[in-house]
């Protein structure tokens, strides 16, 4: 089964949308019924007969605006639910929209003004304009404004034909004055859009480096390990290998000179045992070195003393050495290097 295609929304579509039909919900139950009570007031020779009589009052009735206030009830659950804007896919923005404008065209047939900004639903369309301009085009737009525009001539208009009225001045008014609201809006959510689309671009791109960074960190550090390992094999090597050449052949002449001369024999065997102990002395530090670093552990003064005790070592010779007992504080790392 195909899955159905999501439309992308935009940030804040649904929470707006949603305080949008809550406040419609409020505006039908509490805020029309006050306004319809201050209209009549209004008129103090107006008696209670006549004013049940007038049409307004007769069609906001509990019986006519109850399936309107299930429809908002239906429209807000639909807003509510996580799972719906998955499921409806690329229907659920124009499925809302309309399920929208019938209780506000409904509304404004109800409350007919001469002046369309005398009824109190103009401003409902004017933030359904908003909403649609805010995720479609402006042709979109377009549509809407001459769709309500139409409309409320059809309202105005006794013959159910457009006048050439005054009427039509208002009209053409807030027909342009919608078409400017919506330019504006449309421009910003393009801009918005454009600026978020780069700003999720360049999170790409910077995902992409980090990830090239990590592999040349990876690669850096497995070239060191090979260069230490590399270095550690030529210093065993050379430590090794040279003090085990220089014992096998002391140990050779040992056997030569034992039957002939065991005194120089005897000093030939101190002198391969001096060369192996020598060889493992030097075998133990390149371990060590390898272990850790003196620098980082010991510090700059303590490094210079454990490396200069090593080398008297190494050189048999004696040492005289004077440091500061503390250790330096605030030396660039790249001076102690």
């Amino acid at each position: 089964m195909p899955q159905k295609r999501e439309i992308e929304l935009e940030p804040g579509f649904v929470q707006a949308f949603r305080l949008f039909v809550v406040t419609r919900i409020v505006f039908w139950v509490i805020i029309g019924p006050i306004l319809i009570v201050m209209e009549m007031a209004r008129d103090e020779t107006l008696s209670l007969e006549q004013a049940t009589s007038m049409t307004l009052v007769e069609r906001l009735t509990l019986p006519n605006v109850a399936p309107v206030i299930v429809m908002e009830l239906v429209l807000l659950a639909l807003l509510m639910l996580p799972q719906i804007p998955r499921r409806m896919g690329k229907w659920f923005v124009p499925t809302t929209l309309t399920l929208s404008m019938i209780p506000v065209l409904i509304g404004n047939y109800w409350w007919p003004s001469d002046n369309p900004f005398q009824t109190p639903f103009s401003i409902f369309i004017f933030v359904t304009l908003v909403l649609i301009a805010w995720q479609y085009p402006f042709r979109y737009v377009l549509a809407y404004v001459l769709g309500v525009t139409l409309y409320q001539a059809w309202l105005t208009s006794p013959a159910a034909s457009i006048p050439l009225s005054a009427d039509i001045g208002w009209l053409v008014l807030q027909g342009a004055m919608m078409l400017l609201v919506g330019y504006v809006i449309v421009q910003l959510v393009s801009i918005q859009r454009e600026q978020r689309e780069a700003l999720e671009a360049a999170y790409e791109r910077q995902g992409e480096a980090n990830v090239r960074l990590q592999r040349y960190a990876v690669a850096l550090e497995e070239l060191t390990i090979s260069r230490e390992r590399n270095r550690l094999a030529r210093e065993l090597h050379d430590t090794l290998a040279h003090s085990l050449s220089a014992v096998t052949v002391q140990l050779e002449a040992v056997r030569s000179l034992w039957e002939f001369d065991s005194v120089a024999a005897q000093d030939m065997l101190d002198k391969a045992d001096e060369t192996a102990r020598r060889g493992l002395t030097e075998a133990r530090r390149a371990l060590r070195d390898l272990r850790a670093s003196p620098l980082q552990d010991l510090g700059l003064v303590l490094a210079l003393r454990d490396l200069a005790n090593t080398a008297a070592e190494r050189a048999g010779a004696s040492l005289a050495l004077h440091l500061p007992e503390q250790r330096l504080e605030n030396l660039p790392p790249d001076v102690e290097q």
